[in-house]
């Protein structure tokens, strides 16, 4: 992921589409109704531009926190949701908890490590997503780079570098 550009967020566009706003331009009923979230997180293919998996997040404050919109964005794209819950001391992140949401609904967050997420991300860009644009660059580019996609995919086996393009 790229760094972030601002530090950050501008809620301009998020306070203008509350009811209190909207209402002036569709009427105070339709603009009760009019729901929206914001997506906290896409991961995507670094390559190809194809979501892998949706992160909803949030400070973790020990109260139930909603993906129920994410989740279903994520079951009509057939990407992988999860709901990841932080805490942080210092600007550093001192505790996760995560709970995947589709495919798989698990019951409840449970604790994880920095590490063990940064390896569910992983497993996501590099093990889940078979990507033709990857396997083009891991061919063409090199050898550098395609010693290290072969590292991050698991792979010793050079045969995908033999692979006609």
């Amino acid at each position: 992921m790229r760094n972030e550009r601002y530090g950050t967020r501008d809620l301009a566009y998020s306070q203008w589409h509350r009811a209190e706003s909207l209402q002036h331009y569709i009427g105070a009923e339709r603009a009760e109704f009019a729901d929206m979230i914001d997506v906290d997180f896409v991961d995507y293919c670094h390559w190809c531009g194809t979501p892998v998996m949706l992160v909803e997040t949030a400070f973790d404050v020990g109260e139930p926190k909603s993906a129920r919109v994410l989740t279903k964005l994520g079951k009509m794209a057939g990407v992988p949701t999860y709901k990841l819950l932080y805490s942080y001391s210092e600007g550093i992140l001192t505790g996760l908890r995560i709970q995947q949401t589709y495919p798989w609904n698990f019951d409840s967050l449970h604790p994880v490590s920095v590490e063990e997420w940064a390896q569910i991300i992983d497993d996501h860009h590099y093990r889940s997503h078979p990507c033709t644009s990857q396997l083009q660059f891991q061919k063409s580019h090199c050898h550098r780079c395609r010693e290290r996609l072969s590292e991050l995919n698991g792979s010793t086996d050079r045969s995908a570098d033999r692979m006609p393009v």
